[in-house]
């Protein structure tokens, strides 16, 4: 997929401007966060390493120039606790980001689908059944959590190491469906096709 793709889709999904999605992009490719070689057609290929940097980034902080901090504190991020058996224990445990760049890869792949599939997850469940909580207050937090029927079936939780505790209850937080994944992989997959018939 090439980052222009990249970009609209997330602008699309998560409904931020695209001209702000751009700069999101940008400024973490600037930092070295995302793949980058040559401009137009000779641009990277991105990977879902690199959605998923920049989906965090944007769930993050609705400032594209504070991309690369909100994108590190995230990257700070280690599993604290989890639930036991299903999708979401073939998650890496080493950071909440390469976790999300995984739950993307499952979701290009398949494997979430068919995971559906195996557990009885209705077609029109789908989109809602998987959902990213990302506490933007620090210690900030990345909730992955499966829920169907309106019942907790699956969680995994990945809090920033280090980070103190504020002492006020108000907190902010983000939530993202499993329709953004969806989109990620629709977006990846006809990129494949597209290049697997342009070959």
């Amino acid at each position: 997929m090439l980052p222009r793709t990249l970009s609209e889709t997330l602008s699309n999904v998560m409904g931020v401007p695209a001209s702000t999605a751009v700069i999101f992009m940008r400024q973490l490719r600037e930092a070295k966060l995302l793949s980058k070689s040559g401009r137009g057609r000779a641009a990277a290929d991105m990977t879902p390493l690199d959605a998923a940097r920049a989906m965090v980034a944007m769930a993050a902080t609705p400032r594209p120039f504070h991309a690369v901090e909100a994108h590190d504190q995230f990257a700070n991020t280690k599993l604290a606790q989890h639930s036991t058996g299903g999708l979401l224990d073939t998650l890496p445990e080493t950071d909440g980001i390469s976790a999300v760049a995984a739950l993307i890869e499952r979701y290009v792949n398949g494997q979430v689908d068919q995971h559906f599939k195996t557990t009885g997850v209705t077609w029109e469940a789908r989109a809602s059944a998987v959902d990213l909580v990302f506490m933007v207050t620090p210690p900030v937090s990345i909730q992955f959590r499966i829920v169907v029927n309106n019942q907790l079936v699956e969680s995994r939780n990945y809090i920033q190491e280090g980070a103190v505790a504020p002492q006020a209850d108000l907190r902010e937080y983000r939530r993202l469906s499993g329709r953004t994944f969806m989109a990620l992989a629709d977006a990846f997959n006809a990129f494949m096709r597209e290049d697997f018939l342009s070959a």
